[in-house]
């Protein structure tokens, strides 16, 4: 369904900004203003009424890529697109080179928090498998990568 509510969300922006481009979410967590995920939700108030009563996902349903463009072709928000690395950049220049990724994505295993120290990505995932050990694993390395809390952390 993903695919099918990207296109819902591109559709309400190409009618409100008369603007198209082809993008993909980072799979990460997204970063809004409380006044710009308000402002977008008041603007398409009656489109996100209209799913709220869905219990399962449904081709009418409205990605959340409409967040961040929206604030950024409001004027509201910095557009950053990154690159994934293509294989070539990924398994044979990376294995000679001290380069850095924009991007990874990798599992709650040790060989994914050494390859984030290596290439220092911008953004990077983690996905859990939910193993206690694997979190505790993970916890430390973003405890040593972040030592000093976010802002936003309470």
């Amino acid at each position: 369904m993903t695919s099918s509510s990207t296109r819902v969300a591109m559709e309400l922006l190409k009618n409100a900004y008369n603007r198209t481009g082809v993008y993909r979410m980072h799979h990460n967590i997204d970063a809004y203003s409380k006044d710009a995920y308000l402002d977008t939700l008041a603007r398409y108030q009656d489109e996100f009424v209209a799913t709220c009563g869905n219990r399962f996902r449904t081709k009418y349903d409205i990605h959340r890529i409409i967040f961040g463009l929206d604030a950024h072709w409001r004027g509201k928000a910095v557009l950053k697109l990154v690159k994934k690395p293509n294989i070539w950049k990924r398994y044979v220049v990376s294995r000679f080179n001290d380069i850095q990724w924009e991007t990874f994505n990798g599992n709650g295993k040790e060989d994914t928090y050494q390859q984030i120290l290596k290439y220092k990505p911008k953004l990077f995932c983690i996905n859990d498998s939910g193993k206690m050990e694997e979190r505790e694993n993970g916890r430390r390395f973003l405890d040593s990568l972040f030592p000093q809390p976010s802002k936003f952390e309470k």
